[in-house]
């Protein structure tokens, strides 16, 4: 229903009718209209009026097909407006409400942008009203000004989103607003690829938050490994924590320790040390030499001393025990003189070629060259022979001091 203005052909009083009516009688003399006869008048006049309308009479005409709800005519006049007077605020308003839906941001945006005071607020009531979706509540939201910001938030909380948009609109909000788009965002971060993406894009004490979202989605070592080197400084030590706490075998401090840089690495090892010597099977083998290889000179040297006291009992029975000569070669350097030679003998072997007293010479005379043979057999294999050779023959032609 619509209410249409008339004036009476018998006395010129003016009238307000219904068009829901067929006719109407002029409450001053009391002529009959025929409502839909003046409405048809009305429309013809409006539209094919003359090409050189002014501004003011295109609004007026559109605006009354509006009432009439004449809405495709109304808009071809809100577009006329638009050509003629492309600064008026009320021409863009009109053509933003009449025009189909993917043109109306551009239109309230130019009707926004160019109003001021009053209409300004009236452009905005009509644009949010128009917005029937995350999108166009963010478009409107980009180019309003702060005071209404805080409205369009207020709709788009009420609006189902994904998480695609909940980024997006993080990007675009300020200041508080971004507390309320995180509130929105947090529920979607079910992983790891997710809470990492957002951490990437979160912004000063929202960082610690997604951090602490990340995390929880964290499982495996693989993945705090990614957590620690995608987190910025001031978070390396709770992830570290986080990550050492999770720890489920002595074998994985290697991995973190490789991972970390600067003081973590001292962290890293003292814990690694630490569950190391409070476990009887710490002292295996890859442990030992582990915490060895990394650590400082007292840890290098605490670790060898230990395992050297087991290698040596190992060395010392009938049979000699079943040694790994990495084993050997990791103990060599903290066993006394005697235990020395069993353990030449016993990376000798009886595949070498020399007799067993030029290689016990050889170790007494020259015992950084024994540790590198040493070395060397154990992970040359075949190039023992060459290298023994390449000793004793230095040996016999005084070569070496």
């Amino acid at each position: 229903m619509a209410v249409i203005k008339l004036v009476c052909k018998q006395c010129n009083g003016q009238m307000e009718l219904d068009d829901s009516r067929d006719v109407a009688f002029c409450t001053f003399c009391g002529t009959k209209h025929v409502i839909k006869d003046e409405i048809v008048n009305i429309t013809q006049n409006i539209y094919h009026g003359a090409s050189g309308e002014d501004i003011t009479k295109l609004l007026t005409d559109a605006k009354t097909l509006v009432d009439l709800e004449q809405f495709e005519k109304a808009f071809i006049k809100y577009k006329k407006a638009v050509d003629t007077d492309p600064a008026n605020p009320g021409a863009w308003l009109g053509y933003a409400i009449t025009t189909r839906k993917g043109d109306q941001h551009k239109a309230f945006e130019s009707a926004y942008r160019l109003a001021s005071g009053g209409q300004k607020n009236t452009v905005f009531s009509s644009w949010l009203s128009a917005a029937a979706s995350s999108p166009d509540l963010k478009a409107a939201y980009c180019t309003v000004d702060a005071v209404h910001k805080g409205m369009v938030i207020e709709k788009w909380i009420t609006y189902p989103v994904s998480i695609d948009e909940c980024e997006a609109w993080y990007k675009n909000a300020e200041g508080v607003h971004k507390d309320i788009v995180l509130d929105r965002w947090l529920p979607f971060l079910v992983n790891s690829d997710r809470a990492k993406d957002a951490y990437r894009i979160a912004e000063g004490p929202h960082k610690g938050i997604v951090l602490g979202r990340w995390l929880s989605c964290t499982m495996s070592i693989k993945e705090y490994e990614d957590v620690y080197k995608g987190a910025e400084a001031a978070h390396k030590d709770l992830v570290l924590e986080r990550w050492l706490s999770c720890i489920m075998s002595v074998n994985e401090y290697e991995d973190v320790h490789a991972t970390v840089d600067g003081p973590h690495k001292a962290i890293v090892l003292t814990k690694w040390t630490e569950t190391v010597e409070s476990s009887d099977s710490g002292y295996s083998l890859l442990h030992v030499t582990l915490c060895a290889v990394h650590g400082e000179n007292n840890v290098r040297t605490k670790f060898a001393s230990k395992w050297a006291e087991r290698v040596r009992a190992g060395l010392n029975e009938r049979p000699p025990a079943k040694l790994n000569p990495s084993q050997v070669r990791i103990a060599y350097g903290h066993l006394d003189s005697k235990d020395r030679k069993k353990a030449i003998r016993y990376l000798a072997g009886d595949s070498i070629y020399g007799s067993y007293d030029e290689l016990r010479t050889l170790c007494t005379t020259y015992q950084d060259a024994l540790d590198t043979v040493a070395w060397i057999a154990v992970t040359g294999g075949a190039q023992w022979k060459r290298t023994y050779k390449e000793f004793k023959d230095a040996y016999r032609q005084n070569q070496m001091d």
